[in-house]
């Protein structure tokens, strides 16, 4: 499963992986190159003789009479390189964010895209909270791992490049070297193992983090007239002291392999100046050089324990995300074709459960075109699942739920999209705090003259107070709106569209009669007469002419009666 996600990534971002593996295979090398042009200034012996040689390949003739023009033409050499290299690793970094933060926006655009084409079935068993930790959290897993694995690739190759010409140059210091390094990645294996758990600690809090301070702000109101300030202050007193612990205990981590590193390669570099100088003694050019590239390899063992300390701390994130989008994509409807209109509505048999709780039992109906229908019952119910079945968002554990949209063809809720000929109203339907003009016409369609029109049919002039009006936002769930006011504007959406079927769930109880008349009139008028409308109220709505009554009992057993 992590396998085929990161073979996947690759190739998806195969273009910034590229660069990034060349860059690596590039950099090592000058970097060697700059270290043997600087050995060459320091033995000052055949300095001349290696330029000739040089000059032979190149097809370059160096006159060197002076004794200084050796070294300084090495001198010039060298810093050609050291400018290429440093415009190399600068390019390197540029290319590793780019690439990072590619991986990172197209996972959260895979995420929304899943998490919009899981059916409403699969949306009651999502945690609203780990959702949202998904998106802010959890994607940016994916690209952290895959960056923290090639920084380690990267590391990897500099070290093993840098070894081997440190150990053409002395075998027994390299030698040396090489053991000391493994001891130090050996010493520092617990912090990369307590760096796992604190990656998976981390995952688990951020989500309870996000889930009590939405609980909290959600029920603002009953905390302040409850008094229960000093209760939520204490539960999240909790929450937050757990989220300090896991940064603390990263930071700490993370400052502890870096210490045991860093100190164990001085030391190390001590060890092996003194062996050589005392047992060995390897000239001071040569010593020079390997001192160089044994504080560039510890550097290298230092970022590659960086790294392989990030493989851990995102591995557990990593695979969260990926078994939450292969839920969502087990629970996505796939090859819904599109209909032209439909003509009426079968249900067989229909049942639905939700958390093991039998809500609807073996209902059977058929809707036909232009039928009006009252479906009446007590709360709880099932009266709002019956409507959500039949508009095709819920699916039923049992039963079939089948649409025609003429008089042969007859398909399954699960294989169509319904979407573009039902229109759904609920006064549980949740509004986000955009501007009156977007909640309208969220896809810019819409002259502002016909917004206003659309705006005066939903009964809703008042809003309309002056030429800004359109642009005031509507608050978080229609905060700023009154109750009569919200209900209004869930209606409005309608006259955007031309459905087939039209389904109002509770959408006017907070309407006033001569209100809710003139709403509703207004409705009939824009529909025609073949669109079937249900409706679920506690009272019988006026202007509209029911021809069919359907009672839901506690059971879920469905009475119906045509009037």
């Amino acid at each position: 499963m992590l396998k085929k996600q990161i073979l996947q990534t690759i190739q998806d971002h195969r273009k910034g992986i590229f660069i990034l593996i060349m860059l690596n295979l590039i950099i090592p090398p000058l970097e060697i190159g700059v270290l043997g042009l600087i050995y060459l200034i320091l033995s000052g012996t055949n300095v001349t003789n290696t330029l000739n040689i040089i000059g032979g390949y190149v097809g370059i003739s160096f006159s060197l009479e002076h004794s200084l023009w050796p070294i300084v033409t090495l001198a010039l050499a060298t810093l050609v390189i050291i400018i290429i290299w440093a415009f190399l690793r600068l390019y390197r970094t540029i290319v590793n964010a780019k690439t990072r933060y590619n991986i990172l926006t197209s996972q959260e655009r895979e995420v929304v895209s899943l998490y919009f084409s899981i059916t409403g079935n699969a949306n009651l068993k999502e945690n609203p909270e780990e959702t949202s930790n998904l998106l802010l959290q959890l994607s940016g897993a994916l690209a952290a791992y895959m960056m923290a694995w090639i920084g380690v690739t990267s590391a990897l190759t500099s070290i093993l490049m840098m070894s081997i010409t440190a150990m053409f140059t002395n075998p027994i210091i390299t030698s040396l070297a090489i053991a000391l390094g493994i001891i130090s990645i050996i010493i520092n294996s617990e912090n990369f193992k307590r760096m796992q758990s604190i990656g998976q600690i981390k995952v688990a809090t951020n989500e309870e983090m996000l889930y009590e301070v939405n609980q909290n702000i959600r029920g603002f109101e009953i905390v302040k007239f409850d008094n229960l300030k000093h209760v939520v202050m204490q539960k999240m007193n909790k929450i937050i002291e757990k989220d300090k612990q896991w940064r603390v205990d990263k930071r700490t981590t993370g400052e502890r392999v870096g210490v045991l590193s860093d100190s164990f390669g001085l030391i190390s570099l001590l060890s092996i100046i003194s062996i050589s100088i005392m047992l060995l003694s390897v000239p001071v050019e040569t010593l020079l050089i390997l001192i160089l590239m044994f504080s560039r390899l510890r550097s290298y063992t230092s970022e590659f324990q960086t790294h392989w300390v990030n493989t851990k701390e995102y591995k557990s994130g990593t695979y969260k995300l990926i078994d939450a989008k292969n839920r969502f994509k087990r629970n996505s409807p796939v090859d819904q074709k599109p209909i032209a209109s439909i003509n009426s509505i079968i249900l067989e048999d229909v049942s639905f459960a939700f958390d093991e709780e039998l809500i609807l039992n073996n209902i059977s109906m058929e809707v036909s075109k232009g039928d009006q229908i009252l479906i009446t019952g007590q709360s709880g119910n099932g009266k709002s699942t019956l409507l959500k079945l039949i508009a095709g968002y819920y699916h039923p554990n049992a039963g079939d739920v089948n649409f025609r949209s003429n008089i042969s063809d007859c398909d399954q809720s699960t294989t169509i999209k319904t979407s573009d000929h039902i229109f759904y109203a609920s006064n549980e339907m949740y509004l986000p705090n955009v501007t009156l003009r977007d909640f309208i016409d969220p896809q810019s369609h819409y002259y502002e003259l016909e917004i206003e029109n659309i705006i005066r049919r939903a009964c809703l002039e008042e809003l309309l107070e002056d030429e800004h009006s359109l642009k005031k936002p509507i608050g978080d769930n229609g905060c700023n709106l009154s109750l009569g006011q919200r209900q209004r504007l869930i209606i409005a959406r309608i006259y955007t569209r031309q459905p087939s079927v039209v389904i109002l769930d509770e959408v006017t109880s907070n309407l006033d009669d001569s209100t809710e008349k003139r709403v509703l009139n207004n409705l009939i008028d824009y529909l025609n007469s073949e669109t079937i409308i249900l409706v679920s109220s506690h009272h019988r709505p006026p202007i509209l002419s029911f021809n069919k009554t359907c009672q839901l009992s506690p059971k879920g057993i469905i009475e119906a009666s045509t009037l």
